[in-house]
């Protein structure tokens, strides 16, 4: 039962790190569950109600993840993770901002358009670009001033 217990908490934070880099801000308790499948695996299913990432800038965005329901925005609540949470998990947001980078989100656009065979509009692929670069230089930033601090 731990190990189930510490495989769910480990992918919430991983969760809960890639709504920050997404600007998702409305991961709340009735955005996820935990799933018990006929096998008797246990996971978490979180693919519902993303309609805010990217909507606003990193600067702008309050999250709505606290246990109390009080709602933080970016740099309150990313620092306030990375000064309560272990160096195991403080350590994930440094190390998954490649996923928002450049070059990760052009691969991305790439295997969406193979799977589908179809092409994406090079202006909305543009729109997603600017938006990533936001975030991406903005939790770059973050980052930054965190380890100058320490």
């Amino acid at each position: 039962m731990q190990e189930i217990v510490a495989n769910l908490m480990d992918k919430l934070v991983h969760i809960f790190v890639f709504d920050l880099l997404i600007g998702q801000e409305d991961r709340h308790a009735e955005n996820w569950g935990i799933v018990l499948y006929p096998n008797g695996n246990v996971d978490l299913q979180v693919n519902w109600d993303n309609s805010r990432a990217l909507v606003d800038h990193p600067m702008m965005v309050k999250y709505l993840m606290a246990v109390n329901h009080d709602a933080k925005y970016s740099e309150d609540m990313i620092a306030n993770f990375q000064t309560i949470s272990s160096e195991e998990f403080s350590n994930i947001l440094p190390n998954s901002l490649w996923a928002i980078s450049e070059d990760n989100i052009r691969k991305i656009f790439e295997r969406i358009e193979s799977q589908t065979g179809t092409k994406m509009p090079d202006d909305l692929k543009k729109e997603y670009l600017v938006k990533f670069n936001i975030y991406y230089n903005f939790f770059e930033e973050f980052l930054d001033n965190q380890r100058v601090s320490r």
